[in-house]
């Protein structure tokens, strides 16, 4: 999957968010931010782990924070690890490094930190590591029937 096929589940979906194509390929907070001109705390991390099972799960948090292992393992209930580069594009359809936090090729579950949710628009993956996602958190709250909790 690449830019074009979020845009078209944008469209699908009726969600007023953009894709900026970016001059560089950004591969940390650090550098989209600095890309934007904006804080790290606008940009957001959508990172997939997978669970005891081999189920894939995102966890969404602020790009100025990381995620709490032992919470996300008590949320889904098992341990979970980090997803390897080809299980996020097998799972999501994206590459690890544009990984967005919507328009997946299947559902995966979600958990989204409040800290996110406190924004009006956050920035994230955009389906390729030359783009971001500028998009309202609740929006992704809604499409992903994400989970609320602090991760």
């Amino acid at each position: 999957m690449q830019e074009e096929d979020l845009e078209s589940f944008l469209k699908e979906h009726g969600i007023d968010a953009e894709i900026v194509k970016l001059e560089s390929k950004v591969r940390t907070v650090k550098q989209a931010a600095k890309a934007l001109g904006i804080g790290p705390e606008f940009i957001i991390k959508t990172i997939m782990f997978v669970d005891a099972e081999g189920e894939p799960l995102l966890a969404i948090v602020p790009g100025n924070r990381r995620v709490d292992l032992n919470k996300l393992s008590k949320l889904a209930g098992s341990e979970v690890r980090l997803a390897k580069p080809a299980e996020v594009e097998s799972h999501s359809g994206y590459p690890a490094g544009g990984l967005p936090p919507i328009g997946h090729k299947k559902p995966i579950k979600t958990y989204i930190d409040p800290e996110v949710l406190e924004k009006r628009e956050v920035y994230g993956g955009g389906g390729s590591d030359q783009s971001l996602l500028r998009i309202n958190p609740e929006d992704i709250k809604r499409v992903q029937n994400a989970e609320v909790a602090p991760i």
